[in-house]
């Protein structure tokens, strides 16, 4: 049977990404759309076929048509709107980050499990090609030793593309939230090592806004692997990149941390070089179709998220720490 979905938030995002990467993806038709503005839902149904528009979330999960729920709705809705669809016993795929605290994410991830339904959350670099090769070569100890991580997601844009990402009560942070978790992420993932500490610094230099349009972090991990981590949303010409230096190996996802599957793998170590390129039929979608497709395999074989609650909890857990060091200027332990 083909897993149903239901969209909640009518927004860019879920317009132009998400709603074409999940009709891409099989098995995963779109039966549903939940906006509180009745026009936007019936429009957004319109393009992408989907039969029913709602203005009520709770219609949506009544729906029996419905077997995941993507929440695509401001950051500080996700909690909230995540719980009632476990309790409704949707599966539930949730835009990072996942929720504004600790507490919330440990709810979220409550609620799934008692429920038993999969709780994933939208982490799209993990599923770039380059940055899975990347991982599986450090994995098997191509790298050696790790010992210093670079990475960092940045735009160049001249003003917010959301009016609620300016506000914090909405957002919880700018870039933090935004662009920084994509890195912070993808360094647990390539390594499989948890961060220890944090020391950051954020800013408001190009918007002027109340949230950080920059953020840099120093993370510690174990032994003696450190990482550094900028992101921005006006920085012209990013490299957006990710480094992993080891004892044995240099690897390099040049142009790989974004949105679009494109750029490049560098190898570079004892037994040579290598260099890869990837490209997609559609560069926009395809890291997307990929992390869909992986997700309904999850439900349907009852298996686990490749990003699940708990790499969502986790990444709470740092952005929580980024956040506290940067306000306070001292460095915060995540040492449990």
């Amino acid at each position: 049977m083909a897993v149903g979905w239901g969209i909640i938030g009518a927004g860019n995002h879920a317009n132009l990404i998400m709603a074409p990467a999940i009709k891409r993806a099989q098995s995963a038709p779109i039966v549903a759309v939940c906006s509180r503005d009745a026009a936007r839902a019936e429009v957004f149904a319109r393009e992408h076929g989907v039969a029913r528009a709602y203005t009520s979330y709770e219609e949506l999960l009544r729906d029996p048509e419905v077997s995941v729920v993507y929440v695509a709705t401001p950051n500080a809705l996700h909690a909230e709107q995540a719980c009632q669809a476990a309790q409704a016993g949707k599966h539930v795929l949730c835009e990072k980050p996942m929720a504004l605290t600790v507490a919330d994410a440990e709810g979220m991830l409550r609620a799934c499990e008692s429920a038993g339904v999969k709780l994933g959350v939208t982490l799209q670099n993990r599923f770039h090609p380059a940055h899975q090769e990347m991982r599986r070569r450090i994995r098997q100890g191509e790298a050696g030793e790790l010992l210093l991580l670079l990475g960092e997601y940045s735009r160049a844009l001249l003003r917010p593309v959301s009016a609620w990402k300016t506000d914090p009560s909405l957002a919880g942070g700018g870039a933090v939230m935004g662009l920084a978790t994509h890195v912070l992420d993808l360094f647990r993932f390539l390594t499989g090592q948890e961060v220890e500490e944090v020391r950051a610094q954020a800013d408001s230099p190009g918007w002027g806004q109340p949230v950080d349009d920059l953020v840099l972090a120093a993370l510690k991990f174990s032994g003696r692997l450190r990482a550094s981590m900028v992101s921005g949303y006006y920085v012209p010409r990013a490299l957006n990149s990710v480094v992993v230096y080891g004892t044995r190996a240099r690897l390099v996802g040049l142009g790989t941390v974004g949105m679009d599957l494109r750029g490049s793998l560098l190898v570079e170590g004892e037994e040579g070089s290598i260099r890869q390129e990837f490209a997609d039929e559609d560069a926009a979608l395809g890291n997307y179709v990929r992390m869909v497709q992986q997700f309904v395999r999850a439900v349907e074989e009852g298996t686990g998220p490749e990003a699940s609650g708990e790499d969502g909890l986790e990444l709470v857990r740092i952005v929580d720490a980024v956040r506290e060091s940067a306000r306070t200027g001292r460095a915060v332990s995540l040492r449990r």
